[in-house]
Formats: C-alpha cells, structure tokens, sequence
C-alpha cells in the first residue's frame, strides 16, 4: 500500500534521520509523476558522495532505493558513486529489517550500471539478480528484473536482444498481471519490441464486442489498450473519477512515437515521453482533470466541465509548441480527442460506448489537433471564448452512423 505523500512528508519532519523515509517520499513524488520535486530531494540525500545515508541497518534498503530512484531520474553524474558504493554487496538482499525484501542488490548495480551504458556489466547483474531472486522466491523482484534487463537489452540493440527481450517482457507481464504490479506493468509499457507499444491483453480485447466495449482486431494501439483498460476496469474507476451528471474524457497520444523509439534509440526517446508526460500532467493539474489512466505516451483523463477539458487540451498543444520551437530537432506532436458522456457510475455500459467515441475521435485527429465530438461543441460553445471548426461527418469503428466531429482552434 503506497503511503500518500503528505504522511511521507509530515514524517520526514519529525524525523529527519530516518534516511528509508526519505527515499520512500522520493519513489512517492516519482509514482505521482512530480519528477522535479523527486530529483530535488534526491539530490539533497547525494550531497557528499551519499554522506548523510547512515551505516546502519537502513543504509542497504536506502541504498538499493535511491539506486533505482537514480536509474529512473537518469542521474549519470551519480549512478558512478551509487556503483561503487553498492558493488561490495553485490551478493547480498537488501532487506528492510525483517518486514520487506528488495531482492538481489545485483538488480541496482544492473540498473546502474545501464544508466552508465556499460551494457555487459548490466546484463551480467542482471543475470546474478534473476539467480539470486529466483533462489529467495521473491516473484515480484524476478519480474522487475525480467523488465530492466529487457529495457537494457533493447537499447543495446545487439542481433540476438531482441529475440530474448522479448521473452523477458511477456514474463515479466504475466507475473504483473497475476499479481496487480501497478508500477510494473506502467513500466512494461515503455519497454517497446518492434511495436508502437506492447499490446494489452490482446485475447480479452478481441474477443470483446464493440456493444460491450471492445476494441476490432488489428487495431491495438496505445489508445485502444487505454480504452480496454478502462472498460475492464468500469466500476474501479467509478470510484476513483466520481462526477455527477457528466463527464468528459480526453484522450491523448504522441503521433508517430514509434518512430521516435527507431530515431532516437529507447533511452533517449524515453526522456522525450518523459517530458511529454511532465507537460501535459501540469495542464492536467491546472485544470482540474483526473489522470484516470496513461499507458506509455497516452493518456485517458476525465473533467467534470466540458470547458476546463477543452482550456486544458488547449493549453497542453500550446505547451508543446513552445517545447518545439525551442527543441526542433525533438518535436512533440500530439493528438487530442474529447466526449462528453453520462457519468462513470451510472452505467459501466454506457460508460464504455463514451469511452470509445472519446479515443476513435482522438485517433482521427493529427499531430497538434483537438478534435471533438458535436456533444461537447454544444455544451463548450456558449461561453464564446472557444473557437471551433467543423471537421465533418465521420464515421466511428465501434460505433453505429455517422457523427459530426469539431476541431478546436488553439
């Protein structure tokens, strides 16, 4: 159970020596995609090589963590003395007292040592860590492994990589799925193989109809997977995005990101998503809307007002634009799309046909386009302070007729 930031952050006060805590507030802030606020508090804990960590019985776990923390930050100036720090321990488990196992510690060293692009050494701690966690039973750090090593053999990018990051990946998947690795699996999704990004649970998908929320054969992309995602998931997020009356959803995706991957190489094109997803989550903030679901470089949010959803869309293309202009030879290109629909808790049913107008309106829309359905038009236009263009008639795979669709002007 994750602890919320603010208990984090009010225990760290009351007792700052506790150094786990602090690595605890980090991988927090990390999970909330505060990236920023994460790299600040741990660059506080990396003053004097780490000094302020205790040789205690804290020191390995607080290690192990700030290790991946600096893995997932893409710390390079840092990862070097992590290294050395850690390579002693290389045979041993990082355990938190005697209430929670961290597996091998050869699994940072593995992650470290990829930061620093020394790809044999990573493939050899990671080899260690998959034996080592194996050993212990510890499944859930034998899939992150299978996960980390994958990633690190993509980006190597050598004859027979792929072929095993492959395998590596589908393992990885079915242990997070059989046991809810949240984390996990939001991990597996940038770890791509050839594909614009891996497939979700590509057999319950198909064999869904369109009337109970499925998504036609062949078309599995990121925004499909976030909408069959979100129909299986009806009643949770019912919970977790609980709107009276309406909602609108706005869903989103960077055009093209395989290619990204192909130009750039995993490493680099990840920081690109990176940035992409820090933008885009400010705007998100900013404008009230609820992150209901992201899956790589898509997001599914939802707003209680048609307006703030359409200020938010705006404003994030605006953003981008800005992140080009000063970053040409790394464009950001995203397409929007948005519904209006009756809320989730009123009918996973109808929760799932809004669900599907919302992303087959996004996947008609190009790069730096907000396309949207009559139904928000109507709602959104009254104010007068939007500008709208007709984008036509079309038809909508899923769904039945055609339906007048909108473009935002930004």
């Amino acid at each position: 159970m994750t602890v919320p930031e603010p208990t984090l952050r009010g225990f760290v006060a009351q007792n700052p020596l506790i150094v786990f805590a602090r690595c605890a507030l980090q991988l927090s802030l990390l999970q909330l995609g505060r990236r920023d606020d994460a790299r600040i508090e741990f660059e506080r804990l990396a003053e004097g090589e780490f000094g302020l960590v205790q040789r205690d019985w804290n020191w390995l776990p607080s290690m192990f963590v700030l290790s991946d923390i600096c893995a997932e930050l893409g710390e390079g100036k840092h990862a070097e003395i992590l290294y050395r720090l850690l390579a002693p321990y290389s045979s041993h488990n990082a355990m938190l007292g005697n209430v929670y196992s961290f597996g091998s510690t050869a699994f940072a060293l593995g992650r470290l040592a990829a930061v620093l692009r020394r790809f044999d050494d990573a493939e050899a701690h990671f080899e260690a860590a998959l034996a080592a966690n194996r050993r212990i039973r510890a499944a859930i750090w034998v899939a992150h492994t299978q996960c980390e090593l994958a990633s690190m053999l993509l980006t190597r990018g050598e004859r027979s990589d792929r072929t095993r990051a492959r395998e590596l990946i589908a393992n990885a998947r079915q242990t997070a799925e059989a046991l809810g690795l949240v984390r996990l699996k939001n991990r597996l999704e940038l770890v791509r193989v050839g594909d614009k990004a891996p497939r979700a649970s590509a057999a319950a998908v198909e064999t869904r109809s369109p009337e109970e929320g499925g998504i036609p054969s062949g078309e599995a992309g990121d925004i499909d997977a976030l909408v069959a995602s979100a129909i299986s998931r009806a009643r949770e997020l019912g919970a977790q995005v609980s709107f009276d009356g309406t909602v609108t959803l706005l869903f989103s995706d960077i055009v093209d990101s395989s290619a990204l991957y192909e130009r750039l190489g995993d490493l680099h094109a990840h920081d690109v998503v990176r940035i992409h997803n820090e933008i885009f989550r400010r705007q998100i903030a900013a404008y009230g809307g609820e992150e209901v679901k992201a899956l790589g470089d898509s997001f599914m949010i939802a707003f209680s007002s048609a307006r703030r959803a359409a200020l938010c869309a705006i404003a994030a293309q605006r953003a981008f634009a800005a992140y080009c202009e000063s970053h040409p030879d790394l464009p950001i290109r995203v397409r929007m799309g948005l519904h209006v629909g009756e809320a989730i808790n009123e009918s996973s049913d109808y929760f799932g046909k809004a669900v599907i107008q919302a992303a087959r309106i996004a996947t008609l829309a190009q790069g730096g386009q907000i396309l949207v359905s009559s139904t928000l038009h109507d709602l959104a236009a009254n104010a007068g302070d939007l500008r709208f263009a007709p984008a036509g008639e079309k038809e909508l795979k899923g769904l039945a007729g055609t339906h007048r669709i909108f473009e935002i002007l930004w």
